[in-house]
């Protein structure tokens, strides 16, 4: 079993991990847990590489969510709690859909 890893030693792996900083827009930080936004056409592989890292090892997504942000162009967020037994840490993983929202849009379905 490995000692619990804090938010600071993810971002710091994290920073150090060419392939999945590059997948990352931005970093956040709130009451101590570690967000990552991700473009949701980068999802897979990053939620992949969070998976098979040995620095990580996120094997257990233990949420998954929607969110409505009505102010935001993009408003519909997915949300990918995901928990490394490992490591004993969490992380959460953002992205939002591809597509704009417009009720009376037939074919705006959002997508991830």
């Amino acid at each position: 079993m490995y000692k619990q890893k804090n938010y600071s030693q993810l971002l710091n792996e994290i920073e150090s991990n060419s392939k999945i900083k590059s997948l990352i827009i931005k970093t956040e930080v709130s009451a101590d847990d570690l967000s990552l936004h991700v473009d949701n056409e980068n999802i897979y592989d990053l939620l992949k590489l969070l998976r098979d890292s040995e620095d990580f090892l996120f094997s257990q997504l233990t949420d998954l969510c929607g969110v409505d942000w009505p102010e935001n162009e993009i408003r519909f967020q997915v949300v990918y709690n995901l928990l490394s037994m490992s490591n004993n840490s969490r992380i959460r993983v953002k992205t939002y859909t591809c597509l704009l929202y417009t009720s009376d849009a037939a074919d705006d379905t959002p997508c991830v």
